[in-house]
């Protein structure tokens, strides 16, 4: 899905929830990558609201547990961009 269509066309009107990659970045990735993905994710989906972060509706149980932790420490960064 392109989410930049979807935060232009249809981010007043719904909330968007999760896009943070649960097959690489939290299985595989280093705490970097896990920053980096959350950061991205806020600058690009949360101008305006109507964006809750996540990795999808659960959190899979084979996703690193330290990356789960980073995913919230790297919330709690830079939420407040917006």
């Amino acid at each position: 899905m392109d989410l930049d269509q979807l935060k232009t066309s249809y981010g007043k009107r719904l909330c968007l929830i999760g896009n943070i990659d649960i097959d690489t970045v939290l299985t595989k990735g280093t705490p970097e990558m896990v920053d980096q993905a959350v950061k991205e994710r806020i600058n690009q989906l949360g101008p305006g609201g109507g964006y809750i972060i996540s990795d999808s509706n659960s959190v899979p149980d084979f996703c690193n547990p330290d990356n789960i932790v980073e995913m919230s420490r790297a919330v709690e960064r830079y939420r407040s961009i917006y």
